[in-house]
């Protein structure tokens, strides 16, 4: 949504009333509002509250100094720095534009006055230390300067800004937002503990332990169709898991699991083969099925879950 900004333009007047003018101009033709005491310089006590709630309504603060201090308030600082550090009291984002050299600015342009003089340059100085600021040396300048400055910090400072009406979200549309909001974000968290809730508890209520001992069947020595020999392992489900989950973790092939797994039982090697029997594979794949371990994809193919993922490591992990 488009925005328009408020910049307050803050300087002495006579003496920078061309570069003002400038500002001014440069602002509207980046298509947003210039602020400042055109009509009314700062000049008396009276406006200072009139002149402090525009520049709390300005998004931007722009100060130039040239070579004048400015007209005193009654405490004896000047009002254009007075309006400076309410700028910095308030945090505005302030824009700075000094003069190169104001020592050599027309003397009727510049302060000649000693004690006017000194407060100018601890202002100048207190102005130039705390910021980055840009130099000009004539006020034809300070239009360019001013668009380059203000086009760097609308954004690396974005402010609130002004939006029209009819543009604007209405109270009840952001009420209505920020409802929806909320729901959004309570239905994904409930959507997530449904999620943890499925994978921590098993699809079978009354599943065997998985401390319980399972009898493995191992068939070996494969000629054709005929095995010669069939062996039994005893192993409890979690270490059956503690093995045949690594293996799922690089390939959810079947024979290939078989086979792996079965390698894995046998405490020496075994030169004729050997090989999961094919219904105890059934049993095993049903069992870490219900476990919540592993699921059948689109394609009937095994996919390990985060649960099943979880219990790999947990048997894995080095512990201290």
């Amino acid at each position: 949504m488009e925005k328009r900004y408020q910049i307050f333009v803050s300087s002495t007047f006579a003496d920078l009333e061309i570069g003002r003018k400038k500002i001014s101009e440069a602002i509207l033709g980046l298509e947003h509002f210039p602020a400042g005491m055109e009509i009314f310089p700062a000049s008396d006590a009276i406006q200072w509250d009139f002149i402090s709630r525009v520049i709390l309504e300005c998004d931007y603060y722009i100060i130039v100094l040239g070579g004048r201090y400015g007209s005193l308030s009654p405490d004896g600082i000047g009002y254009t720095e007075m309006e400076f550090d309410f700028a910095v009291e308030h945090q505005i984002p302030i824009i700075a534009l000094v003069h190169k050299d104001p020592e050599n600015i027309d003397k009727g342009s510049r302060e000649t006055d000693t004690a006017l003089l000194t407060k100018f340059r601890a202002f100048r100085e207190k102005v130039t230390a705390t910021r980055m600021v840009k130099m000009w040396d004539t006020q034809d300048e300070l239009g360019g300067l001013a668009i380059m400055s203000l086009t760097h910090a609308f954004k690396q400072s974005p402010r609130e800004g002004w939006i029209r009406a009819s543009k604007a979200a209405s109270e009840e549309q952001l009420l209505e937002i920020s409802s929806l909001h909320k729901e959004n974000r309570s239905l994904l968290n409930q959507l997530q503990v449904i999620k943890e809730e499925s994978q921590e508890t098993p699809l079978v209520e009354d599943l065997q332990d998985t401390t319980k001992e399972f009898t493995v069947v191992i068939n070996f020595g494969e000629h054709g169709y005929v095995f010669e020999d069939t062996q039994e392992i005893l192993i409890t489900w979690a270490n059956l898991w503690g093995l045949i989950g690594p293996v799922a973790r690089m390939s959810t092939d079947r024979y290939t699991l078989k086979t792996k797994v079965s390698e894995r039982l046998f405490t020496t090697p075994n030169d004729n083969g050997s090989i999961v029997e094919d219904h105890c594979f059934d049993v095993i794949e049903a069992q870490f099925e219900a476990l919540g371990y592993w699921a059948l994809d689109q394609n009937h193919e095994l996919d390990l879950t985060e649960l099943g993922n979880r219990k790999i490591r947990e048997m894995l992990v080095v512990r201290k």
